[in-house]
């Protein structure tokens, strides 16, 4: 299923500024398209920028209900990567949701993981190929 959530990153900037985007997901990677501001006037205006994130990137993925807003915390294997997003922690990422895009975003974890799941089964059966369930173990090294 193809997704469509937007999203707001708060607090960049020493509080001073923000950032609104829309995070989509094609089943395989995570598209985070976003624009910072400022977050008095909402006047200064960055250009829209796009960071492509592999599912394989993604090491933890945690949703939060709110009262009012729901959030989405990522945490990927790659500092580097993590930074081409703006955030105010080191290397994770909190996304603010609207409460009403909740359900959006229990099934777009749910398709996270099993994609996760899905390219560690066919990492595992690429490793496996050509050994057999009933071959004998490999003989201990010569001392």
């Amino acid at each position: 299923m193809n997704y469509s959530i937007p999203y707001t990153i708060e607090k960049l900037f020493g509080g001073l500024g923000e950032a609104r985007g829309m995070l989509t997901f094609d089943g395989r990677q995570l598209r985070l398209e976003y624009r910072t501001q400022d977050s008095v006037f909402g006047i200064v205006k960055s250009p829209i920028r796009t960071v492509l994130v592999d599912v394989a990137s993604i090491v933890s993925l945690e949703l939060r209900k709110g009262v009012f807003r729901s959030s989405l915390r990522l945490q990927l294997n790659s500092y580097r990567m993590a930074t081409k997003i703006p955030t105010d922690k080191n290397g994770e990422i909190r996304l603010t949701i609207d409460k009403k895009h909740y359900p959006d975003l229990q099934a777009l974890q749910t398709d996270i993981r099993s994609a996760i799941t899905n390219r560690e089964v066919d990492r595992l059966l690429a490793e496996s190929r050509g050994y057999q369930a009933f071959d004998p173990p490999p003989p201990p090294p010569a001392r």
